[in-house]
């Protein structure tokens, strides 16, 4: 256990000696992360666990828009405004929602409690 103190103190005293030469180690440590990390996405998305529809390449994402907002904004669609369109709509097989859960604190008691919410 001592001989690892003594490395770490060396590396420590090597590190702050050369600050260039440490910046390029830790920039070297976080790009190898970062691709290992977007690998590991793109391949668990694509291979891994598979959107669980018969043809992922015929999703399409229908968004509501109100005039003067910048445009790719993303604007909620309420269930009613979801129901009407689902009742209305000739062009697509069927429609369907999604929201992200959000989380909000339920206080009352006598502590508050973390839920997540689906809105």
């Amino acid at each position: 256990m001592e001989t690892l103190w003594h490395d770490v103190r060396f590396a420590t005293r090597q590190f702050t000696s050369a600050p260039g030469f440490t910046a390029v180690i830790v920039f070297t440590i976080a790009l190898g992360i970062a691709a290992n990390t977007t690998v590991f996405a793109v391949i668990n998305t694509l291979f891994l666990n598979p959107l669980p529809v018969g043809c992922p390449h015929e999703l399409v994402t229908v968004r509501t828009t109100v005039e003067g907002t910048p445009p790719g904004e993303a604007l909620a669609i309420s269930r009613f405004n979801l129901e009407d369109i689902r009742a209305r709509n000739v062009v697509f097989q069927d429609l369907a929602g999604h929201s992200s859960p959000m989380v909000l604190a339920l206080t009352g008691g006598d502590t508050p409690q973390r839920l997540s919410v689906f809105v």
